[in-house]
C-alpha cells in the first residue's frame, strides 16, 4: 500500500460487501506474509479458508478508501469467536485491531 497513515487518520468500521473481496484478500497477504515464510497452509487448509469466509461474520476498517484491517468471527448465543484478525503493517500499533473488536 503507497498509503501512509497520518495522527489525525479517520477510519471507518462497517461490515464487509462482497466488493471487499478482493480488498480483504491483498490485505490478508500483506499482513501475514512474514509469517508465510514459516508457515504454507496446505491446499485443503486453503479450501476450508475459503469455505469458512463465506459463513462468517466479517467487519472491515478503512481509511481513504483503502481497507486496511478486516476480523472474521462467529457469533454464538453466549459468546463472540473471532477466527480471523489482520491489520495491514503500515497501519498496525494505531488502534484498528482494538476498533475493529470493539464495533457495535
Amino acid at each position: 500500500m503507497s498509503t501512509s497513515p497520518h495522527p489525525t487518520e479517520s477510519y471507518t468500521v462497517r461490515e464487509a460487501s462482497p466488493a471487499d473481496v478482493a480488498a480483504i484478500e491483498i490485505l490478508l497477504e500483506q499482513a501475514f506474509r512474514r509469517v508465510r515464510s514459516v508457515y504454507r497452509p496446505t491446499e485443503q487448509t486453503l479450501a476450508e479458508q475459503v469455505n469458512r469466509h463465506r459463513q462468517g461474520f466479517r467487519l472491515v476498517c478503512e481509511t481513504r478508501g483503502h481497507v486496511v484491517g478486516t476480523v472474521e468471527f462467529d457469533l454464538h448465543d453466549d459468546r463472540l469467536h473471532v477466527v480471523g484478525l489482520a491489520v495491514h503493517p503500515e497501519f498496525q500499533r494505531l488502534g484498528i485491531a482494538r476498533r475493529l473488536l470493539n464495533w457495535g
